[in-house]
């Protein structure tokens, strides 16, 4: 691949990814490569392998020839992910904090958004195990559920 492309490739994974986790993207939305090609100003091929990328992690589903779309979780399917969530924190808790200095300020001043609250505590949780595979598990498991907390 092309280091253009390659760009192009990640901006695609970026831009869509942003989104989801802004909740641009209901469950079960349909994401058009067309689209997003006519965005970033460049060939399907880069977009699609952004797209692709965010199938392997879980955040988008490949319906064939029906296309990309978000995921549209059944409830047991929801039940799953934040039980998974769960066990992943217990095991981050469990490893304890390592002794690098200080925890992050989880709170600022004036921030209102329990959900975004909730993220930076989980993600220091994880962050603060010291263990890179489980807290970019903990990351995935954050993009699956991001699409479903506002609906």
């Amino acid at each position: 691949m092309r280091e253009s492309e390659h760009k192009k490739s990640a901006s695609a994974y970026e831009l869509v990814r942003s989104a989801l986790l802004a909740g641009r993207y209901p469950p079960g939305a349909r994401i058009d490569p067309n689209v997003l090609s006519k965005v970033l100003k460049c060939s399907q091929t880069p977009v699609r392998l952004g797209l692709n990328r965010l199938v392997g992690e879980g955040v988008v589903t490949d319906h064939g020839r029906s296309g990309l779309m978000v995921p549209l979780p059944t409830e047991l399917a929801l039940h799953d992910l934040y039980d998974w969530m769960s066990r992943l924190l217990v095991m981050a808790c469990d490893t304890g904090l390592p002794a690098r200095g200080e925890v992050p300020y989880l709170i600022r001043s004036g921030e209102i958004d329990l959900a975004q609250r909730t993220w930076n505590l989980f993600d220091a949780i994880a962050a603060g195990s010291g263990h890179r595979s489980l807290h970019h598990s903990v990351v995935l498991a954050h993009d699956r559920m991001a699409p479903s907390r506002p609906a």
